[in-house]
């Protein structure tokens, strides 16, 4: 199964995706993970060639929300966009990828629909989840970049 995710820039959830001076495509995202009772926060920035193929990652811990020292979001996130160097804001499409940090497993993971759960996009093939907190589903067809949260 070999397509590409479209990856549109919105004010909502995909705020930092792009194209960066060097030719390299970028995409800065914020998950969590919620399993043990609490919640952890993570910036994970994704650097990806002119073919949608992953070639860089970086995924930094911000912390247990309940934590009063956690890390604040948006200094690791200018952090990141000066890491990455100069670029704009703009629609990239990028294959399904997955990466290991922190003992998770980030990306976008690539998942079937369960048979006969009554949902009538199980008919439009399989969806493509933002993990490792489920913040993001896609879902065909891919070039529109259609998404739910």
């Amino acid at each position: 199964m070999s397509f590409k995710i479209r990856l549109v820039p919105d004010k909502w959830h995909l705020q930092d995706v792009g194209m960066l001076d060097n030719g390299a495509m970028y995409w800065i995202d914020v998950q969590l993970n919620s399993e043990g009772g609490d919640t952890r926060d993570f910036v994970a920035t994704y650097a990806f060639d002119l073919d949608g193929n992953l070639i860089w990652n970086e995924i930094e811990d911000l912390g247990l929300r309940s934590e009063s020292r956690r890390r604040d979001v948006s200094t690791i996130i200018s952090r990141q966009r000066e890491k990455l160097g100069p670029g704009q804001i703009a629609d990239i499409s990028v294959h399904p990828f997955s990466v290991n940090a922190y003992g998770l497993v980030f990306g976008l993971m690539v998942r079937k629909p369960e048979p006969d759960d009554g949902d009538p996009q199980d008919d439009q093939g399989p969806f493509v989840d933002a993990m490792p907190g489920w913040t993001l589903m896609f879902y065909p067809p891919w070039e529109e970049g259609l998404y739910s949260t």
